[in-house]
């Protein structure tokens, strides 16, 4: 008799019976199970929606400020008030020659005077400038003294109740940046010139600052170490020159008496703030090489004009001159910014080398802590600097996902 199915395709194995007797039934329902995950996840990777997020590290925080300056070059005679004191509206902060005539005048008659002589000229009497806004009064002591130049800075007047910041903000979703936006600014540090870092552990968490050593100190503390030899493996017989950074880490134990003139600490990284974003514009560098007929042939033009009967030096020191040139081809490399409406011209095909969103940002409600941190840190030179973040927007997880593959 001739069997119904040929022998290969019948289950040989006693084993494979009974293990198919007892287990396809959870077979089968693991199979359920996995597609069934594989359809969810499918349904959930595009109806779970993520941010699209730009960002800048490292943007410098800064006070609002007003600048002085002058249509006409100034002699700086004195500063009324000293650099980082606070003044009120209208109150005298500058005494300045104005005008190259009468600088002139008043730096030949100092000059007499120091010499005992009499002038037969009347010297001009310094002018007294007023401060137009109240804040803290700003002058690099370098300027005492000395001629500044038409529209150059003179002095600054800070308002550290404002904080401001200028960020050039990259990222998928740059495109729809805009005024308006909230941003979120995270990991706040502040720059440390003489490399000391102090972190400290107290009964009330964590202490950090990189200001509590002067300059001298921190070279002090270099010049213990300075000439001492080094190991290090592979490498020549090495020694200490200068410091470049010092970590400091103990147990602190804090009792009350700070005075005035105490360091307020660093923020801890793990906070954040939030900044409306007042204004920005979009910025791009942008290459193409094709270019429509008529440009082209106009730009070959212009670069055959230029380069024709150019001499040249090679690397060997020979002169030459360009007698013609063929198969010219062009890349270019440009700035570009939003176009100004639809003008229906024809568009080059590009690629984008760099795509940033240049955002102006107010911290929203500043605490006295944060603003005590920036005043002191421009007071000594240092940068108060943190991470920002701006929300343009949002997609569905499955597109992030098949663009990354």
């Amino acid at each position: 008799m001739i069997p119904k199915y040929p022998a290969e395709w019948r289950t040989q194995s006693p084993w494979k019976k009974r293990f198919y007797a007892r287990y396809m039934k959870w077979l089968e329902r693991l199979g359920y199970t996995v597609v069934t995950l594989v359809l969810g996840a499918f349904v959930f990777a595009f109806n779970y929606r993520v941010d699209d997020v730009i960002s800048a590290d490292k943007v410098a925080i800064k006070a609002a400020t007003t600048v002085t300056k002058f249509e006409e070059p100034v002699l700086v005679v004195r500063s009324v008030i000293r650099s980082f004191d606070e003044v009120a509206v209208g109150e005298p902060v500058l005494e300045i020659i104005r005008g190259e005539e009468a600088i002139d005048r008043f730096v030949a008659g100092q000059a007499l005077g120091r010499l005992g002589a009499k002038s037969d000229f009347a010297m001009p009497k310094p002018e007294i400038i007023a401060a137009g806004t109240s804040g803290i009064f700003v002058i690099d002591e370098s300027v005492l003294g000395q001629v500044v130049e038409q529209g150059e800075t003179v002095s600054e007047v800070r308002n550290y109740d404002e904080l401001e910041l200028t960020a050039a903000l990259a990222g998928q979703g740059v495109a729809a940046a805009k005024a308006g936006g909230v941003a979120k600014l995270k990991n706040p540090a502040v720059s440390s010139p003489n490399s000391i870092l102090v972190r400290g552990k107290t009964s009330g968490g964590s202490l950090v600052s990189g200001r509590l050593f002067s300059p001298e100190q921190a070279d002090l503390i270099g010049s213990s170490v300075k000439g001492m030899a080094l190991g290090v493996r592979d490498d020549l017989s090495l020694e200490v020159e200068s410091l470049v950074q010092l970590q400091i880490d103990a147990d602190l134990s804090l009792g009350s008496g700070g005075s005035e003139n105490s360091i307020q600490a660093d923020p801890p990284a793990s906070s954040q703030f939030q900044a409306d974003v007042v204004d920005g514009k979009h910025l791009a560098v942008i290459q193409f090489a094709r270019l429509p007929q008529s440009k082209q042939e106009e730009v070959n033009r212009a670069i055959q004009s230029v380069l024709n009967q150019r001499s040249v030096v090679d690397w060997s020191g020979t002169a030459q001159k360009v007698d013609s040139l063929s198969g010219l081809n062009t890349v270019f490399q440009v700035n570009a910014v939003p176009s100004k409406g639809s003008t229906g011209r024809e568009k080059v095909d590009g690629t984008a080398i760099s795509r940033t969103f240049e955002a102006k940002m107010k911290i929203k409600n500043p605490s006295d802590e944060l603003k005590r941190v920036i005043r002191d840190a421009d007071a000594l030179g240092q940068t108060v600097t943190v991470r920002v973040e701006l929300k343009t927007g949002d997609r569905p997880i499955a597109m992030l996902l098949l663009k990354r593959s």
